[in-house]
């Protein structure tokens, strides 16, 4: 994910977690869970860049 702008991560992000609220987790479990995992994903890499730009 270091490829993406920091303008990029934010929109994907933002996708994600939009997704991920469209899908209930009791009707589709697996599906909410990939959306789960990529939201997390996404977050740990904002938080890593946040970090590098305080050092």
């Amino acid at each position: 994910m270091a490829e993406l702008s920091n303008e990029d991560l934010l929109l994907r992000y933002l996708v994600a977690r939009r997704a991920w609220a469209q899908v209930s987790p009791g009707s589709q479990p697996e599906k909410h869970q990939e959306l789960d995992d990529e939201q997390e994903a996404l977050r740990q890499e904002v938080l890593r860049r946040m970090s590098a730009r305080e050092e």
